[in-house]
């Protein structure tokens, strides 16, 4: 299970793109920001139907500093959200052919611990220390200059489950995984309705999910427990987990690259085994069942391109 201790990756300054030759759109797929001893470190396009990966770009040591993204699909865009120097930052990229379109800079001290991304708003939220708040906030961010807006204090928190919180575009709810102050109800989701800007309920859950995504279809946040599948209704806050889809015997760690094809119903999640291979796991939300793919080497993240 990944620890709410949130560790953010040093890089250097962004390193100038070298483009190699640019293959024809995959479908489905998803972009991946890939990195090893051997291989320059790249972006790339994943077929997610077996895995295998088109090298578009090398952009050098700056994908390691990469730990969140998300995408816009009016404008095939892909923002990767990363932090070097003093500095925290999201790269802009066509996700057609990963061509570097620019460079946001996001304002203060403290960087967003995780970006999501509201296509009817046209913003990025994310969660971040608030100075002007005192505490550890919800705020908006302007996609065009970076700049921030506060919007609600997250209070009563004693630790933020890093990769465990879903934000549903539909409604514009984002919902913060916790650990509470309140010792009866340790795990919580905070739901924060980011256009009235404040907290609308807090569910209670018996664990965090890891890997987190939302399933608009279900209505659920979806992820894994101790290497189970398992989803969270957010109306009820009931849990439910899938013993079929135990993913212990693949491998020992989740890598915190996950995607959700909400099309196709289809989550992605990578995992590491004790030989340090990468698989693929496609999780069928239909069907319940699972299918493995070998990877091409770690991923900081993966985003799902429609």
């Amino acid at each position: 299970m990944l620890k709410v201790v949130v560790t953010l990756l040093i890089a250097t300054s962004v390193l100038a793109v070298s483009l190699s030759v640019v293959t024809s759109k995959l479908s489905p797929y998803a972009i991946v920001g890939t990195f090893n001893i051997a291989n320059n470190d790249s972006l790339s396009q994943m077929d997610l139907d077996s895995g295998k990966l088109v090298k578009i770009n090398t952009i050098g040591a700056i994908v390691e500093a990469y730990f969140y993204s998300v995408y816009d699909p009016s404008q095939r865009m892909l923002y990767a959200l990363g932090i070097g120097g003093d500095s925290s930052f999201v790269d802009v990229f066509h996700a057609d052919n990963l061509t570097f379109v620019n460079e946001i800079y996001f304002p203060g001290n403290y960087p967003p611990i995780e970006i999501h991304y509201d296509a009817r708003l046209s913003k990025f939220f994310g969660m971040v220390y608030s100075e002007s708040l005192g505490h550890t906030a919800i705020a908006a961010y302007n996609m065009k200059n970076g700049a921030k807006e506060d919007l609600v204090a997250l209070t009563d928190i004693e630790a933020i489950n890093e990769y465990s919180s879903a934000y549903d575009m539909k409604n514009s709810l984002y919902y913060a995984s916790i650990i509470s102050t309140n010792m009866s109800a340790i795990q919580q989701y905070y739901q924060v309705d980011v256009v009235q800007k404040k907290i609308t309920k807090k569910i209670t859950v018996k664990s965090t999910l890891d890997n987190a995504q939302f399933d608009p279809t279900t209505n659920q946040i979806i992820g894994v427990v101790n290497d189970i599948f398992t989803t969270i209704d957010v109306a009820s806050g009931q849990s439910t987990t899938y013993p079929q889809l135990d993913l212990s015997s693949v491998g020992f760690r989740e890598l915190g690259a996950s995607t959700f094809d909400h099309i196709q119903r289809q989550y992605h999640i990578l995992y590491e085994n004790h030989k340090a291979q990468t698989h693929m796991i496609k999780i069928d939300l239909k069907t319940l069942t699972y299918k493995i793919e070998p990877f091409y080497d770690h991923s900081v993240f993966m985003e799902y391109i429609y």
